[in-house]
């Protein structure tokens, strides 16, 4: 186990996150647009990430208001074969 003895500086902190694609940006302030109602943004909506996202509901795991998951017949069918 290691025990750690001193935080690293921001300095170093800020190194390595260039070092693996993160880029410091200013925040801000003004109008936000997220482009969705972009052609192109919709267009790959309909022709791919819907079409994914409904082939993995299955494999999703449902949740009621409370934030109890709620399990699919397949998930339990699931979980009962990998504990056999």
């Amino acid at each position: 186990m290691h025990h750690v003895l001193k935080a690293i500086s921001s300095r170093t902190g800020h190194r390595w996150l260039s070092k693996i694609g993160y880029m410091r940006k200013g925040v801000r302030q003004g109008v936000y647009r997220d482009c969705h109602e972009r052609e192109d943004v919709i267009a790959y909506a309909k022709e791919a990430f819907l079409p994914t996202l409904k082939s993995l509901t299955s494999q999703l795991m449902a949740w009621d208001m409370k934030l109890v998951p709620q399990l699919t017949i397949q998930a339990l069918n699931e979980v009962v074969q990998a504990h056999q």
